[in-house]
């Protein structure tokens, strides 16, 4: 332990004088002084900023020289953290800063556990937290980029002030209007606009810390290098690039776009309004943490104070124990089985050994995703899939009008027992089929370059010969590999996922199907797969542009082309046995459903995605546009070709992620999770929205996960009379 702290003790919270904190005074500019580690109370502290930054790699570190009580004392710092140093002393000299790897003895738990119940305080009363994100690889670029920003900041806000004073008061039409105006001075160059998104992609953006640190804070600024910006001016060009380049979304990092929505939360909205825990563990689940508990305590500090209230900061406990003790401690405290939902993990993802079946398992995070390959990634799916999923089934009363009585657990000696109120359906699952995965999703090129120059979609008086002929050199030069294998491979995982769809229908069309009131059995199998009408009404609410009056049978009556044109397909009879042919062919007879591939058809259709995909923030003048157009009008007209059209069975593939269709005694469908299997029951429990899928362990019960059935949805199976206690492992 490093006796510089000895010398320099901490109150803790139950101490009367209220908690203290150490403070780093950075030396500025002058060799001969050393930075000097001081202790405040928190109460009383002068003006301060706080550190935000990646450790990096713990066991890369470089001496720093700190001053305390007028000794010298060494502390071995991580490579990053002394590259921050080294770059803001000259920026804020004399500065008093708050840092975690400094400021806290991280060798002292006891002391860890004190300063995180804290952490809140510390960021709230910081006069601005400064955000580090390192020397990347677009160091030399960056201050192109920022001040890029800064000239589109100081073009967009006259403009602004300018439309309200005109008498608009719809502010996000404001916002956008704004956009398209500043945008036609072309404030961004393609290498502006490439640093940019690189400044996005930095690793620090995972962070889970970086939650609190950016919500609570009153203000904040960007630091890369010798170049900073405002977290107000950054969050101006963010609203640019969602309107103007909507693709870079599928490149950030999800906890970023989640961060955004909250710090809104947190500065303009009502405070009822606020997440609580549950949520914000949804949330932020993929964000990274060195120590898995952290995934946790790094959140509490934004959660209501009733509930950080329930968990008690412990570093020299496991992880599984800390999740468990947090789990029952909020199905106490929420009485509500929706909690139970977060426990199902994606199919590539193994569940800790020790960890309960009725326990979420918030270790793993953006990580253990799949790596990216040759340049394409999937992107991580499963942001708002979990907050998707919970809303959709609110409107659902699986368990008819039973209200959920307080759980109990015990210790059985092999782990912590859940005891629950319900009952186990008599119907069982008796056959499944494949279930969509990560791998069934449309890849996306994880570093655009060349094309990113952001254009206001309105902005047609810049539609000039210059501009176009520009436009294709860059596609020319700037083409990778990437971006020629993705429609080639995108074809394959769709045909995949064509494949697995079709299995689903073969097995609803199974004789004896429960149909209810429908008479189409497509119909039903989609019904069940959407997770009944709520999930249509989601969709509408959030996809852009998609509008339908019944989006049900426009799904139905799309896949009933695509199975019919599939039977005239004499190819697609050949291949069954060379599975990656047979996908690609399935693919392609998505795309262009006449049953025949044609050449000359699919290159068209490659040249009407390129329009479709880059045609809101990319113009292409109408000297190439036109005859393009013309000539794909007249390969459309003929038998042989149907242009790329937006497929609503694209909706299914994403919104089923993770679940399979299976076939329950009586003939009712269900969506169940990718592990259930033949066998396992459905349980209604009191309480709960939808029922779950459990699988017997002698007398107790694994949890599996929730499930959509047709026709059990709404109370029709629920029978008081028949709960009893049942014991979840």
């Amino acid at each position: 332990m490093n006796p510089l702290y000895d010398d320099l003790p901490l109150l803790s919270q139950g101490d009367e004088l209220g908690p203290s904190i150490r403070l780093l005074r950075l030396r500025g500019t002058a060799p001969q002084v050393t930075n000097k580690l001081e202790v405040f109370l928190l109460q009383k502290c002068p003006k301060y900023k706080a550190l935000s930054y990646c450790w990096g790699d713990a066991a890369d570190t470089l001496p720093l020289r700190v001053q305390c009580n007028d000794l010298d004392f060494t502390l071995d710092i991580t490579r990053n953290l002394h590259s921050a140093l080294e770059h803001l002393q000259f920026e804020y000299p004399d500065q008093l800063l708050w840092i975690d790897a400094i400021c806290i003895n991280q060798q002292d738990k006891t002391e860890r556990e004190h300063q995180v119940a804290i952490m809140r305080d510390i960021y709230s009363r910081a006069e601005e937290v400064l955000i580090w994100l390192g020397l990347s690889i677009v160091y030399g670029n960056a201050h192109l980029a920022f001040s890029a920003c800064e000239k589109f900041v100081s073009l967009w806000r006259p403009y602004v002030h300018y439309l309200a004073s005109r008498g608009m008061k719809d502010h996000n039409r404001i916002a956008n209007v704004a956009v398209d105006m500043a945008l036609r001075s072309r404030p961004f160059t393609g290498a502006e606009s490439d640093a940019l998104i690189e400044i996005l992609r930095q690793p620090h953006w995972s962070r889970l810390w970086i939650i609190q640190e950016m919500c609570v804070p009153k203000a904040v600024r960007i630091h890369e290098g010798r170049q900073s910006i405002s977290w107000d001016d950054f969050k101006l060009v963010l609203v640019m690039m969602e309107r103007c380049m909507p693709w870079v979304q599928c490149i950030l990092d999800s906890n970023f776009r989640a961060l955004l929505e909250l710090r809104r939360c947190y500065h303009e909205e009502d405070p009822a309004t606020r997440p609580q825990l549950p949520e914000l563990l949804a949330l932020f689940r993929w964000s990274r943490a060195t120590n898995k508990l952290d995934k946790i305590y790094g959140l509490l500090g934004l959660a209501p104070s009733h509930e950080r209230d329930l968990v008690k900061i412990e570093y020299n406990t496991l992880p599984s124990k800390c999740y468990t003790r947090v789990m029952f401690a909020l199905l106490q405290q929420r009485r509500d089985l929706s909690l139970l939902m977060d426990c199902k993990v994606p199919s590539f993802v193994c569940r800790q050994p020790l960890l309960p079946s009725w326990v979420p398992d918030w270790s793993y995070d953006a990580s253990n995703l799949p790596s990216t390959r040759l340049g394409l990634s999937e992107g991580n799916r499963y942001h708002a899939h979990s907050v998707t999923h919970k809303g959709i089934y609110q409107g659902y009363q699986a368990s008819g009008s039973s209200e959920y009585p307080m759980p109990r657990i015990r210790d059985d000696g092999n782990g912590v027992v859940l005891i629950l109120h319900g009952m186990v359906a008599a119907e069982a699952i008796i056959q499944v089929a494949p279930a969509i995965g990560l791998h069934h999703q449309l890849l996306h090129v994880v570093k655009h370059r060349g094309l990113s120059v952001p254009v206001s979609p309105f902005a047609s008086e810049e539609s000039t010969n210059i501009h176009g002929i520009r436009f294709i050199w860059r596609v020319l030069t700037t083409t990778s590999i990437s971006s020629f294998l993705m429609p080639r491979w995108n074809c394959y995982r769709r045909g995949a996922a064509l494949d697995v769809l079709l299995a689903s229908a073969r097995l609803a069309q199974f004789p004896g199907t429960y149909l209810g009131e429908e008479k189409d059995i497509l119909r039903v199998l989609f019904i069940t797969m959407m997770k009944g009408p709520r999930g249509h009404e989601f969709i509408q609410d959030r996809v852009k542009d998609f509008h339908s009056h019944d989006v049900t049978q426009e799904i139905t009556n799309q896949f009933r082309n695509v199975q019919n044109s599939l039977r005239w397909n004499v190819l697609l009879r050949l291949t069954p046995l060379f599975p990656p042919v047979h996908h690609f062919l399935l693919g392609l007879s998505y795309d262009h459903h006449r049953g025949m591939f044609h050449l000359s058809g699919y290159v068209i259709g490659l040249l009407h995605l390129i329009i479709i995909r880059f045609g809101d923030y990319i113009l292409i003048p109408q000297s190439i546009l036109i005859p393009l157009m013309i000539y794909g009008l007249y390969m459309s007209a003929r038998p042989i070709f149907v242009p790329v059209q937006p497929n609503r069975i694209d909706l299914v593939i994403s919104a089923v992620l993770d679940y399979r269709l299976a076939r329950i005694d009586e003939g009712r469908l269900a969506l169940v999770p990718h592990n259930a299997q033949a066998g396992d029951r459905i349980a209604l429990l009191k309480g709960g929205k939808c029922p779950f899928i459990v699988r017997s362990q002698g007398i107790q019960w694994i949890l599996i996960g929730d499930s959509y059935v047709y026709g059990m949805m709404e109370g029709e199976k629920w029978q008081e009379e028949g709960c009893q206690e049942m014991e979840f492992v």
